[in-house]
């Protein structure tokens, strides 16, 4: 759930502190149109509209080539162990704030896609931090497979 409000949060250019609707507006750059996660890959995409055309230019020329989200997190306070690690605190819940358009991105994985429209930018982020593990909790392992299983994909 927390993931998904991102949906309609604004997008900017670097991280911003913004006060109000009206600071939003003036630092707007477009709008997140979507949020989903691919089943498969446990991948979350944001899908999303841009309307400046400064922005669109930082974005094509590289200047802003990935997306970093800013959000208020509800965390939990008790002592908790999952697979025999211990946590002090977690993430139970929040709210996005925005998405930035940023050159050095906190997680892994965040680059923007464009899609074929050419009258808007529509661009997609994929979260993952820099331990290789993705933004919302879920585990990216590498490991290896014997010669001799088969797999099938639907």
């Amino acid at each position: 759930n927390f993931a998904y409000t991102l949906k309609g949060c604004p997008v900017v250019v670097g991280h911003q502190d913004i006060e109000d609707r009206k600071d939003m507006e003036e630092k707007a750059v477009g709008y997140v149109a979507n949020v989903d996660r691919c089943e498969m890959t446990g991948d979350w995409f944001a899908d999303f509209v841009m309307f400046d055309e400064k922005a669109i230019n930082k974005v094509n020329n590289g200047e802003v080539p990935y997306v970093s989200c800013a959000y208020r997190a509800d965390l939990s306070t008790e002592d908790l162990t999952i697979n025999n690690v211990e946590y002090k605190k977690r993430i139970i819940g929040g709210e996005m704030l925005h998405l930035a358009l940023v050159k050095n991105p906190r997680y892994n994985g965040t680059d923007i896609w464009r899609n074929s429209c050419e009258d808007y930018f529509v661009g997609e982020g994929v979260l993952y931090n820099q331990k290789d593990n993705t933004m919302f909790g879920f585990k990216k392992v590498k490991t290896d497979l014997e010669q001799s299983t088969d797999y099938f994909f639907e």
